[in-house]
């Protein structure tokens, strides 16, 4: 079904109100011409069946390739074109935390400088009758907690080997299966109501004061606003005890291919909105994120974003997640080893670098 911009209505507000029909997403009209993120299987498959248009030259056209970074222009590029708009940077391994929590239990965050000394807190908030880490244990964010701790015990070079083509050397080292006996022990400090809890009633738990930390994208500030809140105030934040590196992500837009002329301008204007200094300061220090503009002002951004400011913004300090290295078919291969590991009470270190070993070689 085809629809027009109504009068007196901004192109945004219209791509909201707009329903999603998956069977004619290709065909439906302007707004969802856009598609909001979705998996990476898909977004190749789109690709792969010349559904996407290349929006690379209206990008250049505004200017805005200057303010990619090129972690997204590469996740996003095939054969030298783009076919995915980021909204904003994120930032996906924040240690938040419950200043009360650790006040409590007597844990000063300003001496978490090592792995060893942070599971030692973790005992401690857990001694005093707190949780000590508040996760869910959905597939998807275990996976997002292995990569979070991986990067922040071992750094970029074991997680880039890990998760890229030089896994079988790095899983069997002896600095992964020390890294994976300790990803294993946060078990410990779980509570029962963790499996199947979504990320945001585990950020809940930080927020009432019932638990010590959350590991958690950028995306938690929200929680914390919509909390009459302040992240970096009234919930703590820091990089963790380890490498002070960072996994970034983002929210994207794709443009699937039309022949309309109205609705190939409506993309065009879509594109020059999202990327406008105006609109990405705006909507970072709404969600919490980082704006793709150049120079940004970080008195604009909040506490946290303004405390790893200076080393966040370098791109050798940056690294993508695990699902842009290791592709579709690694990624379900390595979630499912993963979670098979987790739920054995009895596994260790070991026994995680064989199934995760042998479900990348089965994934090739």
């Amino acid at each position: 079904m085809l629809r027009r911009v109504v009068p007196g209505r901004t192109l945004l507000s219209q791509a909201v109100a707009m329903p999603v029909r998956w069977p004619s997403i290709a065909f439906s009209v302007v707004i969802l011409r856009l598609l909001r993120s979705f998996r990476l299987a898909s977004r190749r498959a789109m690709i792969d069946q010349d559904l996407l248009r290349d929006i690379g030259p209206l990008v250049r056209e505004n200017g805005y390739e200057k303010v990619l970074p090129e972690i997204f222009v590469k996740a996003g590029s095939r054969d030298g074109k783009l076919y995915t708009l980021p909204t904003a940077m994120q930032v996906l391994n924040n240690f938040f935390y419950s200043p009360e929590v650790l006040k409590k239990s007597g844990v000063d965050v300003a001496t978490l400088d090592s792995w060893p000394k942070f599971i030692e807190a973790l005992e401690k908030i857990k001694s005093a009758g707190f949780i000590g880490l508040a996760h869910g244990n959905t597939p998807p964010y275990l996976g997002v907690l292995f990569a979070q701790t991986l990067l922040s015990y071992g750094g970029p070079e074991l997680y880039t080997r890990v998760l890229g083509d030089d896994y079988a050397a790095a899983l069997a080292s002896p600095e992964f299966k020390e890294f994976a006996n300790t990803f294993l022990s946060l078990r410990k400090y779980m509570d029962a109501g963790a499996e199947n809890r979504s990320w945001s009633l585990s950020t809940q738990l930080v927020i009432k004061q019932e638990a010590g930390f959350q590991i958690m994208g950028d995306y938690a500030k929200g929680e914390i606003k919509a909390a009459g809140l302040e992240a970096g105030v009234d919930v703590g934040c820091f990089m963790g005890p380890g490498s002070q590196s960072y996994i970034i992500i983002g929210d994207i837009f794709v443009f699937p291919k039309v022949t309309d002329q109205d609705q190939i301008d409506g993309q065009a204007l879509l594109v020059k909105t999202l990327l406008a200094p105006e609109t990405q300061v705006k909507f970072a220090e709404a969600k919490g994120s980082l704006p793709l503009v150049a120079n940004p002002d970080p008195s604009k951004l909040d506490k946290c974003a303004q405390k790893n400011f200076a080393q966040l913004t370098k791109p050798e300090n940056q690294v993508p997640y695990a699902d842009i290295l290791l592709g579709p078919d690694r990624m379900g291969a390595f979630l499912d080893a993963l979670v098979e590991t987790w739920a054995d009470k009895n596994a260790d270190g070991e026994m995680l670098a064989e199934r995760l070993n042998e479900a990348f070689e089965l994934a090739q």
